[in-house]
């Protein structure tokens, strides 16, 4: 079942803490843990930015099966015109809303995925910053 989009707000949010917390947690690691903190979030960065695509991809079959559904419906109500102009349109503008609000809620569930990913990315950055930091200190001691 699609979680709600408060939900998906809650899980990028909690997903972003836990970036700010890797971090700061950097400060305190030995240098081969900051590095496999870093290679941990990387690969995390990687799954991300992977589901981000096969959702788009399943988006993608989403909307074609939507199209040719609503393709299938204006046909039968065309063939019930007669039953009364004013219903079919009515029918229409209600189903015309319902697909607008679908395709809207889906645009909003990729743009939450791709900052998921997009922050997934960033902690990765993040802590290639620090480790590349802690290696001009050492080398600076030497």
């Amino acid at each position: 079942m699609a979680k709600e989009l408060s939900e998906l707000l809650t899980d990028l949010s909690e997903q972003a803490k836990k970036v700010e917390d890797s971090f700061a947690a950097i400060a305190a690691e030995t240098d081969a843990a900051a590095e496999a903190r870093r290679e941990h979030t990387r690969a995390a960065a990687t799954a991300a930015v992977d589901k981000l695509d096969q959702s788009a991809t399943a988006a993608g079959d989403t909307v074609a099966g939507h199209w040719h559904a609503l393709q299938a419906r204006i046909d039968e109500e065309i063939k019930g015109v007669q039953a009364g102009i004013a219903d079919h349109q009515h029918a229409r503008d209600i189903d015309h809303a319902e697909h607008q609000a679908e395709a809207a809620k889906a645009r909003a569930e990729q743009a939450i995925a791709l900052a998921a990913a997009a922050v997934q990315t960033a902690g990765a950055a993040v802590l290639d910053a620090a480790v590349a930091q802690r290696h001009v200190d050492a080398v600076k001691r030497q």
